[in-house]
């Protein structure tokens, strides 16, 4: 049982090699709108801007919620921080 758990989704930044060329790590970025390009920790969810072609956005969304949920049943001893709240 953990600790303290965060979660982040994945976010190429301009200037790495995952940016400059998705189709070589088989994603696309699907939104370049940089208002997205953000990680806040806890329960809270930072931009969703790739996608695979097995997943899109919603199902990425969907498989977090789904292990958030899942990591919150199995409990955690240390508290989650609210960034938004900070």
């Amino acid at each position: 049982n953990p600790d303290q758990f965060t979660l982040f989704n994945f976010i190429p930044l301009p200037g790495c090699d995952i940016w400059k060329d998705p189709g070589k790590y088989n994603i696309r970025i699907v939104n370049q709108d940089f208002k997205n390009y953000f990680n806040i920790a806890g329960n809270n969810q930072g931009g969703l801007v790739v996608e695979t072609e097995e997943l899109g956005v919603k199902d990425l969304s969907n498989l977090r919620q789904d292990f958030v949920a899942f990591l919150n049943k199995k409990g955690q001893s240390g508290p989650l921080q609210d960034y938004y709240n900070k």
